[in-house]
Formats: C-alpha cells, sequence, structure tokens
C-alpha cells in the first residue's frame, strides 16, 4: 500500500519500498513501523486500531457531508464530479475501515494463540465479519470510478481492485465457515 510514494509507516524511497499487500502478522511493536505510544509498557497496536479506526470514522463524516451537498447540485456535470468526490472519500474511508479492522483481527489473534477463549475466537469471527460486508461494499466504487482501481497505476503492477476484493472476501468466508 503505496502513500504519497512512500509505503505506508516507511522511511524508505518508493523504489526499496515493494512488500506484499497482505499482513499475515503484527510485528511485536508499533515501534517497528515508527509508531512509538505514550505509554512505554505498551506495544503499540491498541493506538494504531485506534488511530485507523479515528480516520475510518472521519472520513465517514465527510462521506455524509458530500451526500448533503450532493442535494443541492443542479447539472449532470456537478453530479459527475460529485460522484467522483464520494467515491474517492468512500473508499478513504473503507480502507481506513480496513486497516483498522486488520490490526484489530491482528492484536485479537495474538491473544487467541496464547489462550485459546472462545470470547476471543468469537471477537475474531466479528471483525471477519465486519470486514466481509466493508470488502463487499468497496467493489460497486470501483465499477462506478475506475480510476481509482490500482490496476490502472503506472508506478506498480496490481491486479483488479475487484479481483482482489473478491479473493479477500473468499478467504474471509473460509476463515468464517
Amino acid at each position: 500500500y503505496l502513500q504519497e510514494n512512500e509505503e505506508t509507516f516507511s522511511r524508505k524511497p518508493v523504489e526499496q519500498a515493494r512488500i506484499c499487500l497482505v499482513m499475515a502478522d503484527l510485528p511485536p511493536t508499533s515501534r517497528n513501523v515508527g509508531v512509538v505510544p505514550d505509554d512505554p509498557a505498551s506495544d503499540g497496536w491498541e493506538l494504531v486500531a485506534r488511530e485507523y479506526a479515528t480516520a475510518a470514522a472521519e472520513a465517514k463524516h465527510a462521506l455524509g457531508c458530500l451526500q448533503a451537498a450532493s442535494e443541492k447540485i443542479r447539472t449532470a456535470e456537478d453530479r459527475r464530479r460529485m460522484q467522483e468526490e464520494q467515491d474517492l472519500t468512500e473508499l478513504v474511508y473503507r480502507t481506513f475501515l480496513a486497516c483498522a479492522n486488520t490490526v484489530e483481527f491482528l492484536r485479537t489473534r495474538r491473544v487467541w494463540e496464547k489462550d485459546k477463549k472462545a470470547s476471543d475466537l468469537e471477537r475474531m469471527r466479528e471483525i471477519a465479519r465486519a470486514e466481509r460486508e466493508n470488502a463487499a461494499a468497496a467493489i460497486p466504487i470501483y465499477a462506478r470510478s475506475r480510476w481509482l482501481d490500482p490496476a490502472l497505476r503506472l508506478d506498480g503492477r496490481f491486479r483488479p481492485a475487484e479481483e482482489m476484493l473478491r479473493e479477500k472476501i473468499a478467504w474471509l468466508d473460509r476463515f468464517l465457515q
């Protein structure tokens, strides 16, 4: 995931930052990705999850503002432009939500792997269901606004967004069975 020509949380130039988009585990501490929590006893991942969740909530609020403003649009061209803005903003919301869900899932899995408590496994399933819904809701965005699809980018080789999202949904479905 590249953000402003850099890998998320990275200090490396983009030419050096080519990694898999799948996050299988969290590093031992968020310090490994440059996020230092205020509490030295914390591993920092709760802070990362909370920040992603806050960013998602703010983007969702911005989307609501755009939707409210769209009621005042008069021309077809302005409607088209507003739809692009809404799609971009919804994609930002869904991306931050996916990041929050991923970090929270991996945090919960870490605890579950130690204790094997049913409540932790159920929390993982709850997060997986929420992320499945989030991923499915992102698919129509790419159909409406093809320019957002990473497959069209020139700075890398990416599979089409819908294909990646459908694979993610299939993986989540296998986990939820």
